[in-house]
């Protein structure tokens, strides 16, 4: 399993169990999910492809 992949499962779950247990509030889920989707999964999506060997046949 990738070691990224795992990292958003964990996220998510943390963020579903903090929902369930009334910590967050519906307006702190906004500012969270606007977070990741702007600024984490771009910088993965970069970070994953700089390690990406490209060769050349």
């Amino acid at each position: 399993m990738n070691q990224e992949f795992l990292y958003i499962i964990i996220i998510i779950a943390l963020g579903y169990l903090l929902k369930r247990l009334n910590i967050l509030k519906e307006k702190d889920g906004e500012v969270i999910s606007k977070i990741i989707f702007k600024i984490s999964l771009p910088a993965l999506v970069l970070v994953t492809f700089d390690s990406v060997k490209i060769e050349t046949s």
